[in-house]
């Protein structure tokens, strides 16, 4: 986050017309970052439920599965904003 602080406030100095592809630059970047942590959070999970399916001592293996299932949505929700803002930051680089 502190990155794309830093990249939008230097843009500033650029016209408005460069802006619009630094802006998609900052988002695009933020969502990646999202992306990263989300998939970390749900290799975490699995890992687990793995544990806890070898040994049921440690816990249910069920109880995790909530979780995988909100972690599947976030997931597919940003991957799917971040695809939105590939196309968008396309169509404006090529015109």
């Amino acid at each position: 986050m502190t990155i794309a602080v830093h990249v939008a406030r230097d843009s500033s100095r650029f016209s408005g017309f460069l802006q619009v592809p630094l802006g998609l630059h900052v988002r695009l970047l933020f969502l990646h970052m999202q992306v990263c942590r989300a998939t970390a959070t749900r290799d975490g999970l699995m890992k687990m439920k793995q544990v806890y399916e070898a040994n049921p001592a440690l816990g249910d293996p069920m109880s995790i599965q909530g979780q995988l299932t909100e972690n599947g949505h976030k997931l597919d929700k940003l991957r799917a904003e971040l695809k939105k803002y590939q196309v968008s930051l396309a169509r404006v680089t090529l015109g």
